[in-house]
């Protein structure tokens, strides 16, 4: 058994809450390998919370985007994976692309 293991918190929620805007800037993020994000598969995002107004200025991402990882981060978590196939939440925005 591993002593004292360090796991990580990641928070698995619908691609369904954010905009087609906020994917397309991910997807780009993603392939140039500048900001803390990872294509999962072509199916969503594996996002690091950390220091959301850093890695995330508001006027380049949606306010929908930045409520999801501010829930996150409140949440403890450390990551939020976006997927086509995750959770839904009534509590935060839905779009439908």
């Amino acid at each position: 058994m591993i002593r004292d293991p360090f796991i990580f918190k990641v928070l698995d929620i619908s691609t369904g809450h954010m905009t087609l805007e906020d994917n397309e800037k991910l997807t780009n993020e993603a392939q140039d390998g500048h900001a803390p994000v990872y294509e999962l598969r072509e199916y969503g995002f594996l996002v690091y919370v950390g220091e959301i107004e850093e890695n995330w200025p508001d006027d380049e991402v949606s306010s929908a985007f930045r409520k999801v990882l501010d829930t996150a981060k409140k949440l403890g978590c450390d990551y939020v994976r976006f997927d086509r196939d995750g959770r839904e939440y009534p509590e935060l925005k839905k779009f439908d692309w």
